[in-house]
């Protein structure tokens, strides 16, 4: 199934996860984040309305279109830096940093509790 979800800046941490139970694979992102920024670039394809109200963190998963084809298959976990008009010259950073681990549920639910303790959970099924 084709699928995507956003997180905007107020509701967003620097860190983010998914646990993938048919793989048993866990994905944490942990990514640079100024909660002072408000401005993140609208993804979505098509005219923009209010182009610099987006999302800090898209998860998207490709799916079978209306024809049946898809793009993938895959899953992604997004991370943007905040929307910025630069001079010439200037520059700006965004660090994101991609970590799996794979292995027997439990223990990667324990990292769950480990590495996100400190961050509300937001779980999806």
């Amino acid at each position: 199934m084709r699928g995507k979800i956003g997180l905007p800046p107020n509701m967003t941490t620097p860190v983010c996860g998914a646990l993938d139970r048919e793989n048993d694979t866990l994905t944490i992102v942990k990514f640079s984040f100024d909660p002072s920024k408000i401005d993140y670039v609208n993804s979505m394809w098509e005219r923009q309305v209010e182009p610099f109200r987006g999302e800090v963190i898209n998860s998207y998963n490709d799916g079978p279109l209306d024809d049946g084809t898809i793009m993938g298959p895959f899953y992604e976990l997004e991370t943007s830096s905040p929307a910025a008009n630069l001079k010439h010259g200037e520059t700006m950073t965004h660090v994101h940093t991609t970590i799996h681990f794979k292995g027997e549920i439990e223990i990667l639910a324990s990292l769950v509790d480990k590495i996100l303790k400190d961050y509300p959970i937001l779980y999806l099924n």
